[in-house]
Parts: C-alpha cells; sequence; structure tokens
C-alpha cells in the first residue's frame, strides 16, 4: 500500500513536471512570434472554429462588400482619378470634401494638402527622426506578413542609402524590380505636422509611414478604415481599384483587417482579366493627397526615393457604409472568405 502510494505520488509530481514542461515549451514557442503572426492565427483558425462572429458586426460582414460595391459599380473611372486644389481651402471646407467623397467611396487627391512639404527633403525626416528604428521589408511583403526574418536600419541609415552615400547593409535581401521599403512605422514627431481636419478624424488619426528607394507595395485593401495618403518628399504613383472588382483581381483575406489581391496593375500583361479592370491611377508630388476610402484595392510604385504618411482613420468604420464607432478587434468578422 505503501509502495503504490509512493507511486501514485511520484505520477503525479511527473505528471505536473511535464505538464509545466509542455506550458513552458508552449510560452516560448508563443515568444518567438510577433503580433502579425498571433493576429493571423487568431483570424485564419482560432476564431472560425469557435464561430465568432457577433451580431454586432453580422450586418457589416454580409453586406458591407455588396452595400459599397452598389455605391462604384454604376460608375464609369477614367484613366486619372479626379483631383482637387486644395490649399485655398480651410480646414471645414476640407474636411466637409473628405467626408463628402469617402460617404460616397469616392477617391479624391488633394493637391497641396500640406504645402509645407514642398520645403522638405531627406536631411529633415533624419533629423526629425533618425534614431528611430524601422522594419526594412522587401520583395511582395503583403504576401509573407509577419515574417520574423526581417531587417531592421535606423531612419538615419536609411536616409544615407536613399541619398547614395552608403550602400544597402544586406545587399542578398534584395529582389530584383522591388526596392527597399523602411514600412508601416510611427513616427509621432512628423505625424503631428500633419494636417488633421477635425471633423473628418473624429480622433486623431493613426499614422505609419512609408518610405522607400524604387518600392513597390502590391494591391491590397483596408476594410475597416479610410486612409488619407500624404506624400511629403519624392514622388509615387497609386493605381486605385473600385470594390466591385474585387472577384476580378482575386482579392484574398489576409488578416482581419486586409485584403490582398493576385493581380499586379503594374504588369497587366501577365493577368488574362486585366483589359475589364477599372483602375484608375495619380501621381503623388510633395504635399499631395490621396483619399482611399475603405474597401478600395490600391497598388504604389516608388522612383526614386519617397517618403510618405498614412492616416488611417480608426475611430470609425469607413464612412460609406455608415461610419459609426469601431468595435474592438476581438469582435470584428472572423469568417473566411467574405470580401
Amino acid at each position: 500500500m505503501f509502495e503504490h502510494t509512493e507511486s501514485a505520488a511520484t505520477n503525479g509530481r511527473n505528471t505536473a513536471g511535464e505538464t509545466r514542461g509542455r506550458v513552458s515549451s508552449l510560452r516560448k514557442s508563443l515568444l518567438g512570434l510577433n503580433n502579425s503572426h498571433l493576429r493571423y492565427a487568431a483570424f485564419r483558425w482560432i476564431m472560425p472554429r469557435l464561430g465568432h462572429e457577433p451580431h454586432t458586426n453580422y450586418n457589416l460582414a454580409q453586406n458591407a462588400w455588396p452595400q459599397v460595391s452598389a455605391l462604384t459599380a454604376p460608375r464609369g473611372y477614367g484613366e486619372r482619378i479626379e483631383s482637387v486644389d486644395s490649399e485655398q481651402l480651410d480646414v471645414e471646407a476640407r474636411s466637409a470634401l473628405l467626408k463628402e467623397r469617402a460617404t460616397q467611396s469616392d477617391p479624391v487627391v488633394l493637391r497641396d494638402y500640406y504645402p509645407e512639404a514642398r520645403d522638405l527633403d531627406l536631411d529633415w525626416v533624419k533629423a526629425q527622426v533618425g534614431d528611430t528604428v524601422g522594419p526594412v521589408r522587401v520583395g511582395n511583403y503583403a504576401s509573407i506578413a509577419g515574417d520574423s526574418d526581417i531587417i531592421r536600419m535606423r531612419t538615419g541609415d536609411f536616409v544615407d542609402f536613399a541619398m547614395g552615400r552608403t550602400s544597402f547593409p544586406v545587399p542578398d535581401h534584395l529582389v530584383p524590380g522591388m526596392g527597399p521599403y523602411l514600412a508601416n512605422i510611427k513616427l509621432p514627431e512628423i505625424a503631428d505636422q500633419l494636417p488633421q481636419p477635425k471633423s473628418f478624424f473624429p480622433k486623431a488619426p493613426v499614422t505609419t509611414f512609408w518610405f522607400g528607394v524604387d518600392s513597390f507595395t502590391p494591391l491590397h485593401c483596408h476594410q475597416f478604415c479610410d486612409v488619407l495618403l500624404v506624400q511629403i518628399t519624392g514622388e509615387r504613383r497609386v493605381v486605385l481599384v473600385p470594390p466591385h472588382q474585387s472577384v476580378l483581381v482575386g482579392s484574398i483575406a489576409r488578416t482581419i483587417n486586409i485584403c490582398t489581391a493576385n493581380y499586379n496593375p503594374f504588369a497587366p500583361a501577365d493577368y488574362p482579366a486585366a483589359g475589364s479592370i477599372q483602375q484608375p491611377y495619380c501621381d503623388l508630388g510633395p504635399g499631395d493627397a490621396l483619399l482611399i476610402p475603405g474597401f478600395w484595392f490600391h497598388a504604389v510604385r516608388l522612383t526614386g526615393s519617397s517618403f510618405s504618411g498614412s492616416q488611417f482613420n480608426e475611430a470609425v468604420m469607413p464612412l460609406a457604409i455608415g461610419g459609426g464607432p469601431r468595435a474592438p478587434w476581438h469582435k470584428r468578422p472572423y469568417k473566411r472568405g467574405w470580401g
């Protein structure tokens, strides 16, 4: 009896030890993942298995894409996106214009939205945020979102590379035709200097910056907010595709907020349906801004060095589907395939 009890106790200790070991191993595995991995796992596997699709977002999940497509499908889009000279507009007039166009799901370029940018250069960027470290993306980074094997550089060092003062530190990582991108980095010192029309942005926008050299952003869209892309130095070309053509471009839901696509508008000859896709474009120079309504696909090509900021109106849902407060991430729709 004594031996049996001792054996049971020993087995209990072993079981507890094994459990702690498994938990420790799991913890180490999770610590090796970044937030992108965890969000992707939740979106792709965990939440769909739980059937987590609250009633508060049921209408959005089922009707958002058809609702926005109903606005864009009847329109004919010319070769270029319409532009408006906004330098003479006051803050309220700019806000009214942005709200009107976002509500109609109708993109527009605001020329001279940030006229101070005409006097700025990359050395100004270096002086403002030169010590900030951020991730450098290479290749078709949208298809490998969450890759932990990523290059990190000081903004000041990237400026020196962009201006030809130094070479890229890891040349074997570069992909022909897709220059490096110090991308999706938060720089509050510069974000606070950009215009923020208050009635369009009920709360301060979430602003991230995109700094590249001969870089390329693949076609993708944001499903949960309207975006204002502000060009600060250099130039970039942006190609848009309206929401009602999501099937034609081969939309793929990558994360809770982002859809990517199979189509590359900068290489249309490689895509059979290219002739049926509407793809108006614009060229942005220093101080210009482009309103990208939610659900609109967009791709970007840089020639030379270019620095811009994206102001995400994350306080509200896209105005084309009525706006309204954003739900917490765990209450957004997780159903696969919608969009």
